[in-house]
């Protein structure tokens, strides 16, 4: 052997890891793959962090076997609950998050609704609906007197003027037993509580014929409106984006008929007691279509394990592969069609199916059905606003409020515009928000929901509705549940009934626990994380699809240099768009 290939071997022997580099190798391309897996999937990981402790927090109270088993109505009323102040949160991100103002008043707009609604219908006999628009409209009319004097105040002088003035309404209420009650406030009617026994179980699980051909022609309407505008869509837009905004509109459309379907069964159109099943069933095709839409899109993924042939280390050298399966929507509302007539012959075949009843109260149900419905109507308001060319005029004047007084936009105009229009849809959740506690006391309405209203906003992610609903169903889900838990008895730090260790463990309460963890998840996302779980997407490429398509809606533009730049990014060619080409900008052939 000669000298040089025993100094390689030598070297060789030489450089050789010990066992504890490679412990520390193995470890730092451990931090790297999941570090990596974050920055990839940022927002699916902190959504299930936070996510899935509250989910079970909120499945514990949900079995008690002392009263009798899975607790419905405490079901319910979380739901609703969830549904109204992610609502309210929602027009507090309209002043937040398009328009950057402070508003820490918020819940003196709640206020004004519940009492308005309140003193209508209990004061002056008014029906619910009557009472409803009164409130939405006292309260927009309160948004403009607050709203005029306080607007040419800067950021943290308005926030004192609002947090302020909520507490003078709070106050005068307090304190003025003729006009709005004193301290023990208005009862609040529930028209839905009055409709139904308040004993009276759903029934109606499994469904006769008649009822699903009233299933059978919400899914129809749904697959051909999907069917005209997939083709409407798919002479602009590539394939993806043409079923994703096709969706959109199936979705649209299939909300209103079934809100209307459900609205006629609530009146027991159909049978002489509501039918659990129509309802599910609908709410089940809302929720496919909307799945479809945003986050499965038809996309079926079975992962199996495999043997790397070429691997460094040990634990490199087990992998997986895919089998990707794609449903189209017809697939999936084939299969819709079919679970709907196994439903039908399950009501045919077996005769004792048809006594089946459920555990839902029909008051609750229809009560978080109503409140829903609420959420929804403010949703789609939020998100047409935000793609607007009012919602876009509203977020340059959060972005540099000079700039856009400098192209001729009124600051003052436009803020007011979006305030009132917060205040209005404030008025709204804030009636709803009495029917569901039944009465207005100064008490239910302290700073701390505004307070609230922000760590949902904040947490959820500023200016991106989705991520406020997210947020609001979190923090509401945890105060409800801690809430419901704070009947029981648990001990620090185990969290057990019992005490483990006794003599070291100390009672504590769970509702003020929850409250702590809230307060420190909202100083961790302001440091750490202040966009939020789901943050905006401000240079998303939907948007410049959107605006092609309005583009595309007849309308004749010049072919200027931003439409270029949305063309290039869209891939969308110049014969599909109705577009002037200057003389300058042709070709020798085309001239």
């Amino acid at each position: 052997m000669s000298k040089k290939e025993e100094t390689i071997i030598d070297r060789e022997k030489i450089e050789e890891p010990s066992l504890w580099k490679r412990i520390m190798g193995v470890k730092n391309d451990i931090v790297k793959y999941v570090r990596l897996l974050y920055e990839r999937h940022r927002s699916l990981t902190l959504a299930s962090i936070f996510g899935l402790p509250t989910f079970i927090i909120f499945l514990i109270p949900l079995y008690d076997p002392d009263r009798g088993g899975l607790q419905t109505r405490y079901l319910l009323n979380t739901l609703a609950f969830v549904f109204l102040f992610a609502a309210i949160a929602l027009t507090l991100n309209l002043e937040i998050g398009y328009l950057g103002i402070p508003n820490f008043g918020k819940v003196a707009f709640l206020m004004v609704g519940g009492y308005t609604y309140a003193i209508f219908t209990t004061r002056y006999g008014w029906d619910p609906l009557s009472g409803v628009v009164m409130a939405m409209i006292i309260t927009g009319l309160f948004g403009v007197l607050l709203t005029i004097p306080t607007l040419k105040l800067r950021e943290d002088y308005l926030a004192i003027v609002t947090i302020v003035a909520g507490e003078i309404l709070r106050n005068i209420a307090n304190n003025q037993p003729k006009q709005f009650g004193g301290f023990s406030g208005f009862n609040a009617e529930n028209p839905i509580f009055k409709k139904f026994s308040p004993d009276l179980l759903l029934g109606g699980v499994f469904l006769d014929i008649f009822s699903i051909f009233i299933v059978w022609g919400v899914l129809a309407l749904s697959f051909f409106v999907y069917q005209f505008y997939y083709r409407k869509y798919l002479a602009h837009f590539p394939e993806e984006y043409s079923q994703e905004f096709a969706m959109g509109k199936t979705l649209t459309w299939t909300v209103v008929a079934s809100a209307i379907v459900i609205t006629l069964n609530f009146n027991r159109l159909y049978a002489s007691q509501p039918l659990f099943g129509i309802d599910m069933l609908l709410i089940i095709l809302v929720t496919g279509i909307l799945l479809f839409k945003t986050v499965w899109k038809g996309k079926i993924v079975v992962p199996y394990p495999i043997l790397r042939k070429e691997s460094k280390t040990f634990y490199r050298k087990i992998g997986f592969n895919r089998l990707h399966f794609q449903i189209g929507p017809s697939g999936m509302f084939g299969f819709y069609f079919l679970g709907t007539l196994m439903v039908a012959l399950v009501y045919y075949t077996i005769p004792s199916t048809r006594e089946i009843t459920t555990r839902f109260n029909a008051v609750n149900w229809y009560n978080t059905l109503a409140t829903l419905g609420v959420l929804i109507i403010t949703f789609v308001v939020m998100e047409e606003l935000y793609y607007s060319p009012f919602g876009r005029t509203l977020r340059s004047i959060r972005e540099d409020d000079t700039s856009s007084l400098a192209v001729g936009k009124s600051l003052f105009s436009f803020r007011l515009k979006a305030l009132v229009i917060s205040s209005i849809f404030s008025g709204l959740v804030g009636a709803m928000f009495a029917m569901q506690i039944f009465a207005v006391t100064p008490q239910a309405f302290l700073p701390i929901i505004t307070f609230n209203l922000y760590i949902m906003v904040i947490i959820g992610g500023t200016g991106n509705n989705k991520g406020v609903i997210y947020g609001a169903v979190l923090i509401q889900i945890l105060i409800q549940a801690t809430r419901r838990l704070s009947e029981r008895t648990f001990y620090y730090p185990f969290f057990t009934p019992k005490p483990v260790i006794p003599g070291i463990e100390k009672e504590v309460n769970p509702f003020n626990l929850a409250l702590i963890v809230v307060g420190v998840s909202l100083i961790v996302f302001l440091i750490y994380a202040p966009q939020g779980i789901f943050p905006e997407d401000r240079y998303g490429i939907n948007r410049k699809y959107r605006e092609i398509y309005e583009m595309e809606k007849g309308k004749t533009f010049e072919l200027t240099a931003y439409t270029k730049v949305l063309m290039e990014m869209t891939r969308t060619p110049v014969e599909k768009l109705p577009v002037t080409i200057p003389a300058e900008a042709k070709t020798e052939e085309e001239q």
